[in-house]
């Protein structure tokens, strides 16, 4: 036959005309033998005799058996199994400190340990001190709805040694202490034999309550006192400091300035305990005075105490050294060019354009020079200047070819207001070290020759406008880089 879960089998077995006989019960394979029981009087047909036995098992499948007596009695009986489970949530297997059912926070387990099992494990783990409360209950300290097993409990810490153990009979075991982190078992073990349920509650969140407490020193002004606590449930105790009393103090003071700190002296007329307070030296009355930078001199900002003439910061400011334009030159295109004004101090560090103002030269759009004045203000006075070019339009090679020892170069023409000439570069080097010019006159001409230079050589040429304004010439940038080679 086959239990479905944990619980209590009975067998009721009724002989009819087998005369004595035995019932057996087995587990699956016939190997063990649980519980046993007989009908010793002679039964018969018109007279049956009936025997219950009842058998706590866990879920499994068994054998039941039926002899006659010594082999020799022979005959009717009739058999019937009735089953009432135990509503156990004890999770199986958990019969070895390796299979221990694990537990955490508050948990009620109804335990089983029927009559093929011994022994139940439960484990827990503690991640820091922590009081437990472990409680087991079984027929002999009531609460059982029906009597339970006979068992004794013990608790184990992970080296499996054994903290604590007992067979509760006339009261209900209770186990509550704070227990440091690590792993503990708790096992539950049949006392000779037996079988049925039992309950254990386990609960790692115990909250303490504690009594009004006794004051066991009393405080006064020059020590603390201390008050014990104890725990009405799990009788542990602690300990609680009480706060001194105050002391009686008389005052005395002397008031602070702005360059020396006072003091405020307490003594108490009970103990004469002296306490000593520093107070702080008031705030100094700064006024700020700025001396402004140059462009050769550094200036500072100085804070002084008008009060006791204490200087209390002087920062420096750097002079105004350098001054740069965002381009150095301009190609011409007709419009007005304006270049962004940086002014760096001596120190490198970017000057705030608050502190000074920005005047640029008139007109600023045909080849020339131009001038950018700066004038300081705000911490800094002075002035500083700078100068920036607009130059012709760079133009191009159109054609460029290699003749007998020479060659032939065309570029395109520049109107005579924006260029005076040309220069031409050539070098046998991509890098025109040692390259030589060949300058031309005039802006309307568009075409050169340069004649005995090395036959069958390659040759590197580039090209640029020069114009002259009041006595001073002005490059365009370089064209473009066209090589060629000469003929033999």
């Amino acid at each position: 036959m086959t239990v479905p879960e944990s619980g209590t089998l009975t067998i009721t077995y009724q002989g009819l005309g087998i005369g004595y006989s035995w019932f057996y019960l087995y587990d699956e394979d016939i190997s063990e033998r649980y519980k046993q029981s007989s009908i010793v009087n002679n039964t018969s047909e018109t007279n049956p005799k009936t025997q219950d036995m009842a058998v706590d098992l866990q879920k499994g499948t068994y054998q039941v058996r039926v002899a006659g007596h010594a082999g020799d009695c022979t005959g009717t009986y009739r058999l019937k199994a009735s089953f009432e489970p135990i509503g156990s949530n004890e999770v199986e297997p958990n019969d070895t400190y390796q299979t221990a059912m694990p537990l955490a926070g508050t948990q009620k387990i109804t335990g089983f340990l029927p009559v093929n099992e011994e022994q139940d494990f439960y484990r827990f783990v503690l991640t820091k001190d922590t009081m437990v409360d472990i409680k087991y209950i079984n027929h002999y300290n009531g609460g059982l709805p029906k009597p339970g097993v006979d068992g004794i409990i013990a608790v184990y810490d992970e080296n499996y040694q054994e903290l604590d153990r007992t067979r509760p009979i006339n009261d209900q075991y209770e186990f509550c202490e704070t227990l440091s982190a690590g792993t503990y078992y708790i096992k539950v073990t049949k006392f000779y034999g037996g079988s049925g349920m039992y309950i254990l509650q386990y609960s790692d969140t115990h909250t303490h309550t504690w009594d009004d407490g006794r004051v066991t020193e009393a405080a006064s002004c020059s020590k603390e006192g201390s008050k014990l606590y104890t725990c009405t449930v799990c009788k542990e105790t602690r300990t609680e400091t009480i706060a001194k009393t105050a002391h009686n103090f008389s005052t005395t003071t002397t008031p602070a300035t702005c360059s020396k700190a006072g003091e405020r002296k307490e003594t108490c007329t009970v103990c004469g305990e002296t306490r000593v307070t520093a107070i702080p030296m008031l705030t100094h009355k700064y006024t700020t005075t700025v001396t402004k930078a140059t462009t050769k001199k550094n200036g500072a900002i100085t804070q002084k105490c008008s009060v006791c003439g204490h200087v209390g910061t002087r920062t420096e400011i750097p002079y105004a050294k350098t001054m740069k334009l965002s381009a150095a030159s301009y190609a011409y295109n007709g419009k007005a060019r304006k270049p962004s004004v940086t002014i760096l101090d001596a120190k490198g560090k970017k000057i705030s354009s608050s502190n000074y103002t920005v005047t640029y030269a008139k007109g600023r759009k045909n080849i020339g020079t131009y001038k950018v004045t700066v004038k300081l203000k705000g911490n800094y006075s002075g002035t500083l200047s700078k100068t920036f070019k607009i130059v012709p339009n760079p133009t191009r090679i159109t054609s460029l070819r290699g003749t007998k020892r020479g060659i032939t170069i065309k570029w395109k023409k520049q109107l005579s207001k924006f260029a005076t000439g040309y220069q031409i570069q050539y070098s046998t080097n991509r890098s025109f070290r040692g390259g030589k010019i060949l300058k031309v006159k005039g802006s309307t001409k568009v075409s050169a020759k340069k004649t005995r230079l090395k036959a069958a050589k390659k040759y590197y040429v580039r090209i640029r406008t020069y114009k002259t304004v009041s006595g001073k010439t002005y490059y365009s940038s370089w064209s473009a880089i066209k090589s060629v080679k000469t003929k033999r």
